[in-house]
C-alpha cells in the first residue's frame, strides 16, 4: 500500500506499543491467529502472549520489514511469522510451507516448536477446502481503509475460509462518533502528519454486522470501545465485531 510505505517510519516511531482496545481483545485469542492488517507488529508481543503461533499479513513493504525487526526476537522463537500480502485476496499469498493442509488441527505440543503447529506443502489447499489452519483472525484498525463493498466482502469471504470451524474473527474500526471526526461524512480522508491523506470508512455497528452476517459468520456481537473498556457510542474510539466461523 502506497500510503502506508510513504509514512513507515513516521508510523512506526508512534507505533511501538499495542493499542488500547487490545485488552477487549485478547481473553478472545488463541491457538494459531492471523493478523491480518498487521502494520509494524505493535501488536504481535501482545498476540503471542495468547496464542501458539501469530501469523502478520500486511501489504505495505515498509512497515512489513519493520515489524521483523521490532518482533525479531519472536520471530527467532518461531512464536511469530509475517508474509506479504493482500488481506483482500488470500488466495494469492505466497504462504510458507507449513500453511497448506487443513489436516493438521492437533494441538500443538507446548514443547514443539511454535512454527511447527502447521506443516504442508506451501499451496492454498487449506482456503481451497473452506475447512482453515486458523483458530483466530484478526482485522485490527485495517478494515475501514478498504474503499469498496466488493473489496470488504472478499476479504470476508477469505477470513471465513482461513478460519477453522468455530474459529473466532475480531476486527477493530474507527468510531466516527468522535469531536474530531464530527464534521466527516461516512467516507473520508484523515490526514496524517505531513499532509499524506489516508481513507477510512466509517461502519455503523448495523452495517458492519450486516457485512459479516452475509459472509456467513454467526454469533455477531458488536461494541463500542474507549481505553480497552466497553463504551457508549459518542465519544468511543472504536467500533468493535466479535463472531464465529459456524460448524459443519
Amino acid at each position: 500500500m502506497r500510503v502506508f510505505n510513504s509514512i513507515a517510519r513516521e508510523w512506526d516511531c508512534s507505533h511501538r506499543v499495542p493499542r488500547g482496545f487490545l485488552p477487549l481483545v485478547l481473553p478472545r485469542v488463541r491457538g494459531v491467529v492471523l493478523d491480518a492488517g498487521c502494520g509494524n507488529g505493535c501488536n504481535e508481543p501482545a498476540l503471542a502472549g495468547r496464542a501458539r503461533l501469530v501469523v502478520g499479513l500486511d501489504s505495505s513493504s515498509e512497515l512489513l520489514q519493520l515489524a521483523g525487526v521490532n518482533c525479531r526476537e519472536l520471530v527467532a522463537a518461531g512464536r511469530v511469522q509475517f508474509v506479504a500480502g493482500d488481506f483482500r485476496k488470500l488466495e494469492l499469498v505466497a504462504w510458507p510451507a507449513q500453511f497448506d493442509s487443513p489436516n493438521h488441527r492437533t494441538p500443538m505440543n507446548r514443547t514443539e516448536p511454535a512454527n511447527h503447529a502447521l506443516k504442508g506443502a506451501g499451496s492454498v489447499g487449506f482456503l481451497e477446502s473452506g475447512e482453515g489452519v486458523f483458530d483466530c483472525v484478526l482485522c485490527l484498525g485495517a478494515f475501514h481503509h478498504l474503499r469498496s463493498e466488493a473489496g470488504r466482502r472478499a476479504a470476508l469471504r477469505g477470513f471465513r475460509r482461513a478460519l477453522k470451524p468455530g474459529g473466532r474473527l475480531c476486527i477493530v474500526v474507527w468510531n466516527r462518533l468522535q469531536e474530531k471526526f464530527s464534521a466527516k461524512g461516512r467516507d473520508a480522508f484523515v490526514p496524517w502528519r505531513g499532509g499524506v491523506r489516508r481513507y477510512y470508512h466509517f461502519f455503523t455497528p448495523g452495517e458492519l454486522a450486516g457485512l459479516v452476517k452475509r459472509a456467513g459468520f454467526a454469533r455477531v456481537e458488536t461494541l463500542f470501545e474507549k481505553a480497552g473498556a466497553p463504551s457508549a457510542g459518542v465519544g468511543a474510539h472504536n467500533l468493535v465485531l466479535f463472531a464465529v466461523k459456524p460448524r459443519g
